[in-house]
């Protein structure tokens, strides 16, 4: 992934391009940048976008003459901007994002593995541009200091994913315990085979309130052993 992080963000706008920005995160334009409600170009993700407030959206666009989109975040939060090609989409926790370039769409993808049970991930949500040979912009906003995972199998919670590349296999930790079963604090490990190979964790992200893994969890270690 490339990845720039930054508590502001600056993007030009050419003339007939544009971006979605979540209607909650403030926002400043200068140059030909005009404004407007509009409804987000995507039919996936439906859900996730409804209860995180991005199913309608402010349409920032320039029509004959450029201009500028400026994104900051209070505190400790940061910003993080992810590229986007056809040929290389991004997982991402869609409840983090807060803008990106009409070039991207959303889609979702199923994976029956139990380690995407566990990150409550069985639909995993991607950021991707649907035509050949173009690229966009996706900006997440992370509730503390973002760090990328590293190392041989690095083990992090499951909540604190927020992006990582498609092509990155993750593996369940054997449960500990059920009451950390219970508020979400389920690890897994992550196989970073290639060198672009990344995943993106948030400091302070909060846990789902409720994970498949939690259900069948328990019934699935009485008949693995170490699951």
């Amino acid at each position: 992934m490339q990845i720039t992080i930054r508590p502001k963000l600056e993007f030009d706008i050419a003339p007939h391009k544009s971006w979605h920005i979540k209607r909650s995160k403030s926002v400043l334009t200068d140059g030909g940048v005009r404004q407007e409600s509009r409804l987000v170009p995507s039919t996936d993700c439906y859900a996730a976008r409804l209860f995180s407030g991005f199913v309608f959206a402010r349409l920032a666009y320039a029509k004959a003459r450029p201009g500028t989109l400026k994104l900051d975040c209070a505190g400790g939060r940061r910003l993080i901007a992810i590229e986007v090609t056809y040929d290389k989409p991004v997982c991402i926790d869609v409840g983090s994002v807060v803008a990106m370039s009409s070039t991207v769409r959303f889609r979702s993808c199923v994976s029956f593995s139990l380690a995407a049970a566990s990150a409550n991930r069985v639909f995993v949500k991607q950021a991707v541009c649907p035509r050949p040979g173009t690229r966009g912009t996706v900006v997440l906003e992370t509730a503390g200091e973002p760090t990328l995972a590293a190392g041989n199998n690095p083990t992090f919670e499951v909540s604190r994913m927020i992006a990582w590349d498609p092509a990155v296999k993750f593996r369940a930790t054997p449960l500990e315990s059920i009451p950390g079963m219970l508020i979400n604090h389920v690890l897994v490990s992550a196989s970073l085979n290639e060198e672009d190979d990344s995943v993106l964790l948030d400091a302070d992200h909060a846990g789902s309130a409720f994970s498949l893994w939690r259900v069948i969890r328990p019934v699935l270690s009485l008949v693995i052993p170490g699951l």
